[in-house]
Parts: structure tokens; C-alpha cells; sequence
């Protein structure tokens, strides 16, 4: 009785090509496009006249993902709710955007927001700081210094102690609204 043939793998000089491409030589890949540049026409209209409205005067950020901002280290999703419900109270839809965000990778500073054009960043954010960050900054253009939160670009994860707390985090100063909760 004859053995079953068992398949074998053809070596790369054996197997078939595509009659109109070359056959590709083990480990290369083919060369990505380039990136298609604007043209004339395109880079005339994009809005970058200061004459032209954004379409959102103020875009806010609020990191809800991952797995610390939005419940370990404070209320992510309360501050998102917030923030909607004091734009919308204020009259501020049309101009302000708040949006979910992923993570920030400034974890263990969180709920992070952050306020764009102006590149505002806030750490440690809570339902409580909200009407704060809304009349102070929305409404009156002035960032919310007690909750500004500075650092050098880039990831600044803080590693954490066997109760899962950031180690390392900085303490808020004290206000004198503070002393009244």
C-alpha cells in the first residue's frame, strides 16, 4: 500500500508569479507612494486666512477611556457630563465643542482636559471644577490656573503602589474655596 504524499511548502524559486510583476526577493517589500501633496487650487482653500472662522472657537477634550481618568483617579465621565451641561447652559454650543477622548498617556495626573486653540491643559479635574473651568475660561478667557497642568511634552505615566494609587502625583494647593467643602 503506498504512503499518502504529505504537502510540502514549494521554495520561493518554484512558486508561481504574477505574469506582469517581477518576483520580489525575500524580505523586500515594495516602496509606499508618496504622500499626495496639495496642489495650487487646494492649499488656496483651506481655511488659514485669519479672516476665516474655526469652525469651533474653543475644542475641549476630556480623557473618559483608558482604564484610570474615567473612574480610578476621579470622575472622567462626571466631568464630561459637566462640562456638556455647563456649555449648553451658558450659550456656548454653537462655539464650543466637548468631546470624549482617549487616554492622554499622562496617567495617574487624571481626568485630564484639555482646551484647544489655546493648548490648556488641566490635571486632576473634578465634577466640582467644572463651573470653574466654564466661567473662568470658556466664558471669560482666562485659563484656570489652580488646575493648569504643566509638564514637558510627551508620555508622563506615573507608576502605581499595590493600592493601584499614583505614585508621585502632586498634591493640589489648597484655596480658600476649598476650605469651605
Amino acid at each position: 500500500m503506498a504512503q499518502p504524499k504529505t504537502p510540502t511548502n514549494p521554495s520561493p524559486s518554484s512558486r508561481p508569479t504574477h505574469p506582469k510583476k517581477p518576483p520580489r526577493k525575500a524580505g523586500h517589500r515594495p516602496a509606499k507612494p508618496a504622500p499626495k501633496r496639495a496642489t495650487q487650487p487646494e492649499q488656496e482653500n483651506r481655511a488659514d486666512t485669519p479672516d476665516e472662522q474655526p469652525i469651533w472657537r474653543r475644542h475641549v477634550f476630556v480623557c473618559t477611556s483608558g482604564s484610570w481618568c474615567p473612574a480610578v483617579d476621579g470622575d472622567g465621565l462626571g466631568v464630561h457630563a459637566r462640562l456638556k451641561q455647563l456649555v449648553a447652559e451658558a450659550g456656548l454650543k454653537a462655539t464650543t465643542r466637548v468631546n470624549h477622548s482617549g487616554c492622554f498617556d499622562q496617567c495617574g495626573h487624571g481626568p485630564m482636559v484639555v482646551v484647544y486653540p489655546e493648548n490648556v491643559w488641566y490635571w486632576g479635574v473634578q465634577p466640582e471644577d467644572v463651573d470653574e473651568i466654564v466661567s473662568e475660561h470658556l466664558i471669560g478667557g482666562r485659563p484656570v490656573e489652580r488646575l493648569r497642568y504643566r509638564n514637558t511634552p510627551g508620555k508622563h505615566k506615573l507608576p502605581r503602589d499595590e493600592h493601584d494609587r499614583p505614585i508621585g502625583r502632586p498634591q493640589r494647593k489648597k484655596t480658600a474655596a476649598d476650605a469651605t467643602l
